[in-house]
């Protein structure tokens, strides 16, 4: 099991150079003590731990092998067997070279060791520099593509494992779609409910007086009853109206202008029997229709809870608009002498304007009644 799991390549390595010592006593007779130690060399250089095997320390320990064998080679006989040893030098230097013009600084010393070894031997100086250099470019070129292929693998490691969370955020974007058009479809529902309640209820107020105002009329003056009974109708009936539309409540807002607003008015000043004062400083056809809209809601709610609680005799409203705010003021004299905790109406109000980035707030006039106040910048997304 320990065989198997080490390197093939060390071992082949290993078993090559045991066959030059082994062959080595047939190139010289009496040079065999120089082949023993340089494979013995060869070797344990091959299978030290590789932060050692760096090309710095790869040159420096062949530049010293081979000037070891440019020494031994100055014995007699000496030289063919210093040649071939220069080979197991070429594949171990070219094994460790860098990508660069510093790779070829190993081929340089290898040749000029050559050269310096057999300098008489002519006659194959040529092909000793072909075959080392054959050696060394070959050992080079096996480096660079079992290079090239293991960042090949490296970068299908990372394909594999960038596909992987593609697909993890793929899926999480599919749940968290899934949860926004759930929490979408929820903020729909209570968008729908709340505009009921501040446009159907406004007029269903309203209609509940009047019948009640007929009902007090009809044992005393049965005519002017009936003058009443038209106005009621349309009442309800405009209350039907803004029950089917209320699934477009933002839509409602673009068809929204001071005459809109006027009539709101006027309408609970006569249900009411109030004396309304209406002072505008600005156009709602230049707000956004989402400020258009919250604003109807705001002076609707507003006006309902007047005729339901405050029985006021007066009634202001004052719409201040200046180059990035608009401000909308209710204020009565009913009987109220101190602000109320609020209602679902008065804190839906409050979150919408918040929601555009205003602010929506109710306190007690003096001496009695109460002053709500709306304010709602122009401008950025949340308006469109």
């Amino acid at each position: 099991m320990l065989i198997a799991s080490l390197n093939y390549r060390k071992w082949l390595g290993t078993g090559a150079l045991l066959v030059v010592a082994l062959t080595s006593r047939h190139l010289a007779l009496r040079s065999n003590w120089l082949g023993v130690p340089y494979v013995a060399f060869f070797v344990g250089w091959l299978w030290l731990p590789p932060r050692f095997r760096t090309w710095r320390n790869s040159l420096m320990l062949g530049g010293l092998a081979a000037l070891g064998l440019v020494l031994a080679a100055r014995l007699p006989g000496t030289q063919p067997l210093a040649v071939v040893l220069l080979y197991p030098c070429a594949v171990f230097l070219a094994s460790r070279a860098p990508s660069g013009p510093s790779a070829w600084i190993g081929l340089a010393g290898l040749a000029a060791s050559s050269i310096l070894i057999s300098p008489h031997l002519t006659a194959h100086l040529g092909g000793n520099l072909v075959v080392l250099g054959g050696v060394y470019i070959g050992t080079y070129g096996a480096k660079l593509r079992r290079e090239a292929r293991q960042l090949d693998r490296e970068r299908v490691k990372e394909l594999e494992n960038a596909y992987a969370e593609l697909q993890s955020t793929h899926q999480k974007l599919i749940e968290t779609t899934a949860q926004v058009a759930e929490s979408r479809a929820r903020e729909e529902r209570l968008q729908l409910a709340a505009d009921i309640h501040d446009g159907v209820g406004h007029r269903l107020t309203s209609l509940i007086i009047g019948l009640e105002a007929v009902e007090l009329m009809l044992p005393h003056d049965v005519n002017r009853a009936e003058e009443r009974l038209p106005a009621l109708v349309t009442t309800a009936r405009q209350s039907l109206f803004e029950v089917r539309q209320a699934v477009h409540a933002r839509e409602q807002g673009k068809d929204l202008g001071m005459d809109a607003f006027q009539a709101l008015v006027n309408d609970a000043a006569t249900e009411g029997q109030w004396d309304p004062s209406v002072n505008w400083s600005g156009n709602p056809e230049h707000w956004p229709a989402t400020v258009r809209l919250t604003l109807f809601r705001v002076l609707q709610e507003s006006l309902t809870n007047i005729l339901r609680y405050a029985k006021a005799r007066h009634v202001t409203v004052d719409v201040v608009e200046n180059e990035t705010t608009v401000t909308m003021r209710i204020a009565d004299d009913g009987a109220l002498r101190q602000a109320p905790v609020g209602g679902f109406g008065l804190n839906h109000l409050k979150s919408r304007c918040r929601t555009l980035g205003g602010s929506f707030t109710w306190t007690a006039a003096k001496p009695h009644g109460l002053i709500i106040t709306a304010q709602i910048p122009f401008g950025g997304p949340t308006h469109e």
